[in-house]
């Protein structure tokens, strides 16, 4: 591991996404975060210049979408904004509620926040707004999609419940609540080609559709809040 690098010293970092080359962290004014820059690196993350994001709206989530060559960030009343390099951004509407978190599957970008609502794209510039799926209930704030089974997205609320929806498209009516048995459940990530898993607050749970082959590794008795994927190595880093 190489020594931490302090972005700035007023900004949090809440996210980041790379294409292979450029990566990108997502950052806002510490305790909060609005007025949001993307630091850029070129250079695996030893030089990094700040990047004005066309916006100074909260952004939540950031991801890079392969297919559309764009780098996708969602944040506060369904403002989203896109980029080919983490340079020039433009900024588009993806509805009227807070966006929490941002995917893509090979063929689509979804986008879910507040009250159990999601937005979806094919382009990344007209969003859809879908009705909620969960009844208005809690915001869902984690979101994931696996190629396994076919390909799912798969959202998670922020409650604490363990509801899980998973979806094979994204669009309204396609959501299904899959299990109430994962309690504690703080981040859903797709990691490989086989699986989507759920990180949960002291372990890591997989499953490949939310209902079923469920495995769970207990790592270590801290919370754990995010992962990430190697190609190469897949061992489990905490």
């Amino acid at each position: 591991w190489s020594a931490p690098v302090r972005l700035a010293s007023n900004k949090r970092a809440y996210s980041a996404a790379s294409n292979g080359s450029v990566l990108l962290v997502l950052t806002g004014d510490s305790p909060g975060p609005v007025n949001p820059l993307a630091y850029r690196s070129t250079d695996n993350g030893v030089t990094w210049t700040s990047q004005f994001m066309s916006t100074t709206d909260v952004l939540y989530d950031i991801v890079w979408v392969s297919w559309l060559n764009l780098f996708i960030a969602g944040g506060v009343l369904g403002r989203i904004v896109t980029s080919p390099d983490g340079v020039t951004w433009t900024a588009y509407s993806g509805g009227t509620l807070d966006i929490y978190a941002v995917t893509a599957s090979t063929g689509r970008v979804v986008a879910v926040g507040d009250l159990g609502r999601s937005s979806s794209s094919t382009d990344g510039v007209t969003w859809t707004s879908q009705t909620s799926m969960n009844g208005s209930g809690p915001a869902l704030t984690y979101l994931a999609w696996s190629p396994a089974s076919g390909g799912r997205f798969m959202a998670i609320e922020s409650s604490g419940s363990g509801r899980i929806y998973t979806s094979a498209t994204g669009l309204a009516g396609s959501w299904t609540l899959r299990s109430t048995l994962l309690s504690g459940l703080t981040s859903a990530l797709s990691v490989s080609s086989f699986y989507s898993f759920l990180l949960a607050t002291d372990e890591v749970v997989s499953t490949t559709d939310g209902v079923s082959s469920i495995q769970r590794y207990v790592l270590r008795n801290h919370p754990i809040r995010s992962m990430c994927e190697s190609r190469v190595y897949r061992d489990w880093e905490t």
